[in-house]
């Protein structure tokens, strides 16, 4: 592991905050560091934000005025950690690793250097001599509980649980039933989850393996290696741990649902049901038809892809049609998917039998929109229409699906048609029409403000909106300038240049000073 991710992990508010006490005043003497160094506790981990990084002054002269310090008193810890105070803030790891431990070389008399680099080495999995520096930091102030809880998490990582729980007990650490009352049973847990946020499964498995080890009559302990096994799709031997957990422990709702949704992984839909019910799951009607099942399989497409894996959610959606036929929502969730993926034909195709099978109106827009994404307006025209007679039969407000039609009208080249949707929208007058479009591309561009996605969707949209604003602007339309300059600002964040040009030029000529 290189310096800088030692040093990022580690390096904390708390450990700048304490070089910062030996910093204060150049040239005091080391009579009062220990006492500077004891009022601060070591509790707030939590690495400087992104601000404050960004705003760090350079720190060249600094490290220069630092380093003429040691060249006149090399014998100064002090010195020596000051400076690494200004390499760590420059981001020069190593350099800084190595005034550290020449502070404590030279023989400074506080927990806290000790207690620091013990937590280096502990990062780069060297734990037997983060305890030596644990040793140390304990022995200098021996009533330090952070200290103690580290040295225990290091015990852990060795295997040694009867240290570990006895650093535990000096640290004054306490549990719930959630891990058995044993920290050292809760310290494997969260390192294993930190270990499956980093997508190490293997390293998150062999975490509940020790604490399985520790005790094995703990049924949440074999629940969370079995999730881990479902996630790395060894259902065999997920099963097995969710039945151990359900063997010590019948009322672990966790292992029942657990195992359906493993259940549901291999496609024994009848077993996964019945643990569903064995563990109170249940499902919205009209979102999941009431089903467990159904929604745990429409959920694990979603995060699928969300994930950017549409073959993996495909193979979801698959899987809910193939287990509920005459339910609707399946149909819909992977007509939608072929709709992004452009596979018109069986987005169509889901969409009419979501359509069959009774949900009308999300078919209709669906289709609606497909068919305007293909270019075929008048397809699209057709299926809005169906959905605007759904909306006003239960007294809905249909107003933006009367522009979409009149956006499809001016698609086919028919102002007069796009015009007479638009009064049905309530926009009565090409005025009207103007500003709705700019106030929806106002919407765009504000959103854009604050999403730098690289396909620019927000500015793409805005441009459109403006154009048509533009298009319907009368001439004696007073915000007409602006119309161009927005959208020139828009061209320029594009990476459109001449357009931009045009457009700012244009602006200018209707009176924009800018």
């Amino acid at each position: 592991m290189s310096g800088k991710k030692i040093f990022s992990r580690v390096l904390t508010t708390l450990f700048i905050a304490a070089i910062m006490l030996f910093a204060i005043g150049c040239g005091n003497n080391s009579d009062n560091s220990e006492s500077q160094d004891k009022s601060v506790a070591m509790t707030d981990k939590s690495a400087p934000n992104e601000s404050e990084e960004q705003n760090r002054p350079d720190q060249s002269e600094n490290i220069k005025k630092f380093t003429e310090e040691i060249n006149k008193n090399p014998n100064d810890p002090e010195a020596y950690l000051r400076r690494c105070l200004s390499y760590i803030i420059a981001e020069e790891y190593e350099l800084a690793d190595k005034d550290f431990n020449k502070a404590i070389e030279l023989g400074i008399e506080s927990y806290l250097p000790y207690a620091c680099r013990g937590m280096i080495y502990q990062e780069l999995g060297k734990y037997d001599i983060a305890i030596k520096d644990f040793d140390k930091a304990i022995e200098l102030d021996p009533n330090n509980a952070e200290v103690y809880e580290k040295r225990a998490e290091c015990y852990c990582e060795l295997g040694n649980y009867d240290k570990a729980a006895e650093d535990f007990t000096n640290a004054g650490l306490t549990t719930d039933d959630e891990y058995d009352g044993n920290p050292i049973i809760k310290y494997l847990v969260n390192k294993g989850e930190s270990y499956r946020f980093s997508e190490n499964l293997n390293k998150a498995i062999h975490c509940l393996d020790k604490a399985i080890e520790i005790n094995p009559n703990f049924s949440k302990s074999y629940d969370r290696r079995g999730w881990y096994y479902s996630l790395s799709e060894k259902y065999d031997l997920a099963l097995k741990d969710f039945n151990k957990a359900i063997e010590l422990d019948l009322d672990n709702a966790y292992a029942y649902e657990d195992r359906a949704e493993c259940y549901c992984e291999l496609g024994d839909y009848d077993k996964a049901a019945e643990d569903f019910k064995i563990a109170g799951v249940t499902a919205d009607e009209h979102d999941y038809n009431g089903s467990p099942i159904i929604k745990y399989l429409l959920d694990s497409a979603t995060g699928a892809s969300l994930n950017g894996d549409s073959d993996k959610a495909l193979k979801y959606y698959d899987k809910a049609v193939e287990f509920s036929p005459n339910s609707s929502q399946p149909y819909y969730w992977r007509g939608n998917m072929y709709h992004c993926l452009k596979q018109y034909d069986k987005a169509i195709a889901d969409m009419n039998k979501c359509i069959e099978l009774g949900h009308n109106s999300v078919g209709y827009l669906k289709l609606g929109d497909i068919y305007k994404d293909m270019g075929k307006y008048e397809l699209a025209i057709e299926n809005y229409r169906k959905l605007i007679n759904r909306i006003e039969e239960v007294g809905g407000n249909a107003d933006h699906r009367y522009i979409v039609i009149a956006e499809c009208y001016l698609e086919l080249g028919d102002k007069e048609k796009a015009r007479e949707e638009y009064k049905n929208a309530d926009l009565t007058t090409d005025e009207d029409i103007a500003s709705h479009y700019e106030r929806e591309a106002e919407f765009y561009i504000d959103v854009g403000q604050h999403n730098t996605n690289a396909e620019r969707y927000d500015e793409k949209a805005a441009v459109a909106n403006l154009s048509k604003a533009i298009e319907f602007s009368p001439s004696d339309y007073e915000n007409i300038s602006s119309l161009y300059k927005m959208r020139g600002e828009c061209y320029q964040k594009l990476g459109e240049t001449e357009k931009a040009e045009a457009d700012f030029q244009k602006a200018k000529e209707l009176g924009w000073e800018g």
